[in-house]
This record gives C-alpha cells, structure tokens and sequence, in this order.
C-alpha cells in the first residue's frame, strides 16, 4: 500500500495544521472562525508515526476514521458557513479519498 504517501500527506498537513492553531490565538479578525483547522489539523502530525507504522504492518489507525469526519464537517461547512479557495476543496478531497482508500483496503484484510 501506501504508507510512505500517507506518512509525508499526515506530516504536511499536520505542519500547517500547526501553523494554523497557532493563528487561532491572533486578535486579528480575519483568522478568529477558521475552519480550515479540520482539513490542516495539528492532530495529523500527532498521529502520522503510529498511524504509518500500523499501515505498514497491515492494519488501519482509528485517525483515518477522525480524520474522515472531520473533512466531512469541512465540505459541510463550505457548503454553508465559510467560503475556501479551490486549493482547499482539493486537497480536502484527496484527503477524504485517501480515508476512504484506508478503510477499504485494511478492512478487505480482515
């Protein structure tokens, strides 16, 4: 499988998800409600070194499931809520396909 793309995908976004917490302490009004925090969660970052270590022995890691609905309430939100640039909806999608990809192929293993 992919494990060494999920590794790099989890540690990128995680480092930018780190960017973001970060922002979410500024008195600037601009960065106060930003959703993008659950599409560039510092979580992934956290959970990129067991969640690869598993995928490589074969088994899925319960983030693939948080990390799911957590991209489900973004696209929700950008439905509704918040406008996003298109960079976002697609990295959004290639995220929730590579949870759907993960629950799929380690579930066929079972």
């Amino acid at each position: 499988t992919y494990w060494a793309y999920d590794s790099i995908l989890l540690t990128l976004t995680g480092l930018a998800g780190i960017v973001l917490f970060a922002m979410i302490f500024s008195q600037h009004p601009t960065v106060r409600v930003n959703l993008q925090i659950l599409v560039l969660n510092p979580l992934s970052i956290v959970f990129a070194y067991s969640a690869s270590r598993k995928a490589h022995n074969g088994r899925r890691h319960f983030y693939w499931d948080l990390l799911f609905a957590f991209i489900v309430i973004f696209l929700a939100c950008g439905l509704f809520l918040q406008k996003y640039a298109e960079g976002m909806w697609i990295l959004a999608c290639c995220l929730l396909d590579r949870c759907i990809i993960n629950r799929l192929i380690y579930s066929a293993k079972k």
